[in-house]
């Protein structure tokens, strides 16, 4: 092995203080490089070299290894938001570091964090469930990618969410559709019927909160009635889950004039659903009689 500098003498990195050499990857303009202690190793061509080294730096397991890669990976930009939630299922160990990669410096890495954690919530949602209340503080990130992430993320959870940790945050959370950046508003539209779902006891809340976005104040009519649209697909995917439906219906009734087409096609999706088979039914129930 030769000195990092390339010199005669030995490089004057310092070790670690528990004695125990590191292992980090480095990207070069030419072969990746090992570095161990203060000494650099051009890349394994070999599964006994790669043993070697890991034993060498006290890694007693080969996933170790991996792990390192996958976040000098994320560091370069090199690794997807689906490759990592990929190694988060085989090994939710990785969830913390992930949650605090979620906080990087870099872009890239930030973004694909919270990416996989999404994915990794709707699939498993058990595996990110400890840390719930680190969800929670990021749910006030000034970062509005990680903000929306962390709006599905908290949505998919309630879904095993026996310890009732999100009724506390309901009202900060519904109170998001105030925000001023019509993507956040609509992230927790979107989410509304898996919460109300989720739990029952908190569908009159989002009920009345999905019924104020038609007096929301927008940057335009426009970005009102796109959010007026979503909120008619969201009561249709908990309908069941609503007392006032009364009051929904009219909602929906509304915006049949509404001067959006898009939001006039979705009432009128949502009235042949619910209310054209009633009709029906009731027709027949009197020719019956």
């Amino acid at each position: 092995m030769r000195p990092l500098d390339g010199s005669g003498s030995r490089s004057k990195e310092k070790k670690p203080a528990d004695g125990r050499l590191q292992a980090r990857l480095r990207i070069s303009p030419g072969l990746p490089t090992i570095l161990v202690g203060s000494y650099s190793l051009e890349y394994p061509h070999s599964i006994c070299l790669v043993q070697s080294l890991m034993t060498v730096a006290g890694w007693r397991y080969r996933r170790d290894f991996h792990d390192a890669w996958t976040f000098e990976k994320l560091r370069y930009g090199t690794m997807t938001a689906e490759n990592l939630a990929k190694r988060l299922f085989r090994n939710p160990s990785l969830v913390p570091d992930v949650i605090n990669g979620v906080s990087s410096h870099k872009s890239s890495m930030r973004f694909a964090c919270a990416k996989a954690l999404r994915i990794l919530s709707n699939e498993k949602p058990e595996m990110p469930y400890p840390e719930f209340d680190h969800f929670v503080e990021l749910l006030g990130s000034t970062n509005n990618i990680i903000k929306w992430n962390v709006i599905d993320v908290l949505a998919n959870l309630t879904v095993i969410d026996d310890e009732k940790r999100f009724e506390p945050i309901f009202d900060k959370y519904c109170g998001l559709p105030r925000d001023t950046i019509m993507i956040t508003a609509a992230h927790v539209i979107d989410n509304s019927p898996t919460i109300a779902k989720s739990k029952p006891s908190l569908a009159n809340r989002i009920t009345a909160a999905l019924l104020e976005v038609e007096q929301l104040q927008r940057h335009s009519p426009e970005c009102r009635n796109i959010l007026i649209g979503k909120a008619i697909v969201a009561f249709d995917g908990y309908f069941e889950q609503i007392e006032g439906k009364d009051k929904v219906m009219s909602f929906v009734k509304r915006q049949m004039s509404n001067s959006r087409n898009a939001t006039r096609a979705k009432a009128h999706r949502f009235l042949e659903r619910r209310v054209l088979p009633n009709l029906e039914r009731v027709k027949k129930e009197g020719e019956d009689a």
